[in-house]
């Protein structure tokens, strides 16, 4: 996918960053009832994890977000730091704390129910972020997650100039934020459900997600990738279409695991490799991560990534 590559593989991060609460069933998780769990906390956030990911492949990332005037927005900014991620575009709210997540897991790993506190989010308006869109351009690539508001989203694919937008869609609530900025992005990649809420398409296989992926793509990307979990990842463009599949991994925290194959995806797109390399690096990445506690693993080498790409059984390319 050649028309991503670009030698500084500079990335602006533009979304969020707070506190997560991670709450670990220990027996299978119940509705209405008290559940005992053990608990953890740690810095996360759509954008921030995607951004870690990015640095841990020797990336120039940025990031624009907004955090409190508060210990947690201190942590969370002193978090960025330690990772050699720029955040002098990292607004500073006093009016509004920094967002927290709280997550919690099944005792499989999987997600059972989240609960969100992000408004301060909303603070990222145009009429706060039109001031440094020079600064903006400094990157010729963007990651947007839609935890921004829609009319940001809207307005910085309206104004991207040279940079290329890749589409973070978060959630199936706030991926109908991307419905009027979808014509002005580059790259889309984001959940079956999610997919199914822009595409009008329901999505519950490989077959409908093929389905949706070239739907999105007359919507304005140029690339749509849909994630299905334990089912793999599909592809469309116009030079690549495809159904890639996971190799064995033990699950233990699903947390973050579509954050990290965005990463792994982006960073591979973005230093020239095509669509099949940048596919298996992503599911591979994913897989990895879903076999550690937390989001990101903080010391994720090539040679990881490599072999677990060596046990990626072959995708079937359309």
């Amino acid at each position: 996918m050649s028309f991503l590559a670009n030698p500084t593989s500079s990335i602006l991060v533009f979304g969020a960053m707070h506190m997560d609460k991670l709450a670990h069933c220990i027996r299978p998780f119940m509705a209405g009832v008290s559940n005992p769990v053990k608990s953890e906390f740690a810095v996360g956030g759509v954008g921030f994890n995607i951004a870690r990911n990015l640095k841990q492949r020797r990336l120039n990332i940025g990031m624009v977000s907004c955090v409190g005037e508060d210990p947690d927005g201190r942590y969370v900014k002193k978090s960025a730091e330690e990772w050699s991620i720029n955040i002098h575009l990292v607004q500073v709210s006093k009016r509004k704390p920094t967002a927290t997540y709280t997550a919690i897991l099944n005792n499989d790993g999987e997600l059972a129910a989240g609960l969100s506190e992000m408004d301060i989010y909303d603070l990222l308006s145009v009429e706060r972020l039109e001031p440094y869109l020079q600064d903006f351009y400094r990157y010729p690539y963007w990651v947007i997650d839609a935890n921004l508001p829609a009319e940001t989203i809207e307005w910085l694919g309206k104004h991207k100039g040279d940079s290329k937008i890749l589409a973070a869609p978060v959630s199936v609530v706030k991926a109908e934020r991307w419905q009027l900025a979808l014509e002005n992005a580059d790259v889309w990649i984001g959940n079956g459900t999610e997919a199914t809420v822009l595409s009008g398409v329901l999505v519950n296989d490989a077959e409908s997600a093929q389905i949706a992926a070239d739907k999105l793509i007359t919507m304005g990307p140029k690339l749509a990738v849909i994630t299905m979990a334990a089912d793999g990842v599909v592809v469309s463009s116009e030079e690549t279409k495809g159904h890639w599949f996971i190799p064995p991994t033990e699950v233990k925290d699903v947390n973050g695991a579509g954050d990290s194959f965005f990463a792994g995806f982006t960073a591979a797109l973005s230093k020239g490799f095509g669509i099949e390399k940048a596919a298996s690096m992503g599911i591979s990445v994913a897989s990895l991560t879903t076999e550690n506690d937390g989001p990101v693993i903080k010391d994720l080498s090539d040679e990881m990534i490599e072999a677990r790409m060596r046990q990626l059984p072959d995708p079937v390319i359309l």
